[in-house]
């Protein structure tokens, strides 16, 4: 199966983050990290758990990022 054309989806909120690969059909990798909430986390914070998450996702054939977040 060819992987391109991908999606991350990121849906945030105080206490965890839930993240979807997708090729517009069906999930192709998911994970969950710590909560985004820039009113709660610094921003350091966040760059470092975004940064620890996309290390675990291979991206390089998203064509876009959707980050719904507190």
């Amino acid at each position: 199966m060819e992987l391109n054309n991908l999606t991350l989806i990121c849906d945030s909120g105080s206490t965890k983050t839930h993240w979807h690969l997708t090729d517009g059909v069906k999930i192709i990798h998911q994970s969950q990290s710590a909560g985004l909430n820039p009113y709660f986390v610094s921003q350091s914070d966040i760059a470092h758990e975004i940064a620890k998450a996309l290390d675990k996702i291979t991206i390089q054939n998203t064509r876009s990022i959707h980050f719904y977040g507190a």
